[in-house]
């Protein structure tokens, strides 16, 4: 076997003194700790992501109608193609209420 270079040897030297040490675990209460910390940052992430996406949405429906109005659609067909979609989304979320308070 060939003579290891110096880079080599400091190497297997690390491996062999971190195959050496004691395998780290988590806390106990880990799982505890991790859910809370999540439930927070949600909580306060909550109106943020709900404005974004109200902005987003209200861009995008502006564009879209801009977009379509000026490819010569009549507004009747716009409002159709913008609320049709949207209702179809509300649609299984009204179901689903209605069916949870019967």
């Amino acid at each position: 076997m060939s003579e290891l270079n110096p880079n080599e040897v400091e190497i297997d030297r690390l491996l062999r003194t971190s195959m050496e040490a004691p395998i780290p675990t988590l806390s106990s209460n880990f799982d505890q700790h991790l859910m809370l910390e999540v439930q927070r940052t949600s909580v306060s992430n909550d109106r943020y992501r709900l404005a974004v996406l109200g902005g987003y949405g209200s861009i995008s429906v502006l564009a879209c109608t801009l977009i379509m109005h000026d490819q010569g659609l009549g507004w009747p067909a716009i409002a159709a193609s913008i609320l049709v979609p949207l209702a179809v989304v509300a649609m299984p979320r009204t179901f689903r209420r209605a069916r949870t308070t019967a």
